[in-house]
């Protein structure tokens, strides 16, 4: 969230010089001036405020809310004061707060489009995605030319489920600002779950986002890295997943398994929410940076002090990306990997690892802008959080044999509950008599979100009585003891689950996929060929409700699938973890003595 252009000071030549500086791109300059100034006059409203939207600039949210609070309190019916404050709160994740503070502002000033679209973005956070759209709606209205409010608009409809209309509001953004890096960053994001977009309208907004960025950032153009490559390379992993996310359960596994003779690894992360997970990655890498502070530049020159063979970037176009510093080229050899599934658009990331499943040749590479490179037979190497079972625990019985009915669950994000999703669930439903259906997302916590998807459903002939929604479970021992309730997990279309897939497998409940066109939807179909489940893999919506509805008529067959399939993932390649990180590494030194050899 870009600050917004402090407000115009007074007379003060202080605060005007400052504000030369920070409309100069100088906030360091103008932050030394306020900080000055305000040493004599630490009350003072359009100081603090100013104060706390540079240090909003120069990722400081503490100092910049103490700013914040103290403008407030200086002026507290000043709308825009309110709105500095709101965004400083929602910086520090007090969303709820900062929800209040931004309703006050517009209380007060209903007429500021800047405190529509804050308190649109609070109310994201808090999951009230009706208010939300309703708020970023109004401040399109006050602005019809404030793209970055469009651009919200259509972030908030891809969170409801709603990807069509989020990739039209964002294809109505670019046709009104086509040279806007953030709104192709966003529609690049959104057609990942679009089932009308084909892989290559996909793969051209990443290439239109990547041409722009990197139009708009001189790159380093020599590294003084070591070019002998018989040596441990230097390998940073930079995301801002570090934390309980699902990138966190594939990296923590790596992170263990490197050979300290082949790579030397270092973390750059720039979470500002570190949690159990942080502790537990941070003992397993080589060299720990917190970085969530330093921006692009800092961070930059950070990577290049700490002389970084391959730089792995594991958050794509996701929220907390950093592909602007991968603009820059810090590092040689530069890679996407895990966290995103599609390419980033940018020629000046050197390649993206995969797998044969999921980026079949030859196709596959000319929807890349990178090389892909191919860690068959699976890409991915998972292992389950310290709350999960062992592998020689037995997964629960099969819970249809004593329900007397089949209960099929999905427990993928709420964005790929797509129309044709649900329209394969539906038709597997109705084929499977006195069937069940739980569904379970944080956002079912907003009544609003459980209406629609119940509404949806009832259209396609499932009576609510025969749908479970459950809500936000923050235990990960409870969230995993929920699949000892389901029978078969169904997978989501065109964006398959990774963790979620992962999650129902080593709990024991087979996942019925469809096979995709592209990368995100064909996730699953890697996973499931890697523990050998193939029988598991549709090759249409109509074989997914076919195949779906023959699984279960034989419960038999069923139970046995899944009595012995934990152990059958823990001993599959996907859980193998050291044979992977040799494939990772090899691919490693690969990439780097390709690029030694070019540079001499």
């Amino acid at each position: 969230m870009p600050p917004t252009p402090p407000h115009q000071p007074g007379p003060s030549p202080q605060l005007q010089q400052a504000a030369t500086h920070a409309q100069h791109g100088r906030p360091e300059q103008a932050l030394a001036i306020i900080r000055r100034f305000l040493g004599k006059k630490p009350n003072d409203a359009d100081a603090n405020n100013m104060g706390a939207l540079l240090c909003a600039q120069l990722t400081q949210p503490d100092q910049g809310l103490f700013f914040a609070q103290r403008a407030s309190k200086a002026a507290p019916e000043r709308a825009d004061v309110l709105v500095t404050l709101g965004k400083l709160l929602q910086l520090s994740g007090r969303h709820a707060d900062a929800a209040d503070a931004l309703e006050r502002a517009v209380a007060i000033d209903p007429s500021l489009p800047d405190a529509h679209m804050a308190l649109g973005a609070c109310l994201q956070h808090t999951h009230r995605l009706d208010d939300a759209i309703d708020a970023m709606r109004r401040a399109v209205e006050l602005r019809p030319d404030h793209i970055e409010s469009r651009v919200n608009m259509g972030l908030l409809h891809l969170d409801r489920g709603e990807a069509d209309r989020a990739a039209d509001t964002l294809r109505e953004a670019a046709r009104l600002d086509p040279g806007n890096i953030l709104v192709w960053d966003a529609l690049a994001l959104a057609l990942n779950y679009d089932w009308r977009a084909t892989p290559e309208d996909t793969f051209n907004a990443h290439k239109r986002f990547g041409d722009l960025l990197e139009r708009a950032a001189s790159p380093y153009r020599s590294h003084a890295n070591d070019r002998n490559t018989d040596r441990p390379l230097r390998i940073g992993y930079l995301s801002r997943d570090m934390r309980r996310h699902s990138v966190a359960y594939f990296l923590q596994s790596i992170l263990q398994a490197h050979d300290p003779a082949r790579v030397q690894t270092f973390c750059y992360s720039t979470t500002l929410s570190p949690d159990d997970m942080t502790d537990r990655l941070r003992a397993r890498a080589g060299v720990w940076r917190d970085a969530g502070t330093l921006n692009d530049l800092a961070l930059c020159e950070k990577i290049r002090a700490d002389k970084i063979d391959v730089l792995v970037e594991l958050s794509g176009h996701f929220s907390g990306r950093r592909l602007e510093l991968l603009a820059l080229r810090p590092a040689p050899v530069q890679v996407s990997y895990l966290g995103y599934p599609a390419t980033t658009g940018l020629s000046r990331i050197d390649a993206r690892l995969v797998d044969s499943h999921t980026d079949p040749s030859p196709h596959a590479d000319t929807l890349a802008s990178e090389r892909l490179i191919r860690l068959d037979p699976c890409f991915l190497s998972y292992e389950p959080p310290p709350e999960a079972p062992g592998a020689d625990e037995a997964p629960a019985p099969l819970p249809m044999l004593e329900t007397g009915h089949v209960t099929f669950g999905s427990f993928n994000d709420l964005k790929k509950l797509s129309p044709p999703t649900l329209d394969a669930w539906a038709a597997l439903l109705n084929r499977a008599p006195g069937s069940r259906l739980i569904l379970k997302n944080r956002g079912f916590d907003t009544p609003a979100l459980r209406a629609r998807v119940e509404s949806l459903l009832c259209e396609r002939g499932i009576a609510p009585e025969r749908v479970e929604l459950i809500g936000l479970i923050r235990s990960m021992r409870e969230h995993l003891d929920l699949y000892s309730r389901i029978d078969l997990a169904l997978e989501t279309f065109p964006y398959h689950g990774t963790t979620t897939t992962c999650e129902a497998l080593w709990m024991g409940v087979p996942v019925l996929t469809i096979r995709g066109e592209a990368h995100a939807g064909r996730v699953g179909v890697s996973l499931l060929s890697c523990v050998g489940l193939d029988g598991f893999i549709a090759d249409t919506p109509e074989d997914f409700a076919r195949l779906g509805a023959a699984l279960v008529a034989d419960p038999g067959s069923l139970a046995q699938t899944r009595a012995g399939l934990r152990r059958r993932m823990s001993g599959s390649p996907l859980c193998d973890h050291n044979a992977f990180a040799r494939r990772l590494e090899s691919a490693y030194h690969t990439l780097f003595r390709d690029w030694s050899g070019s540079a001499r």
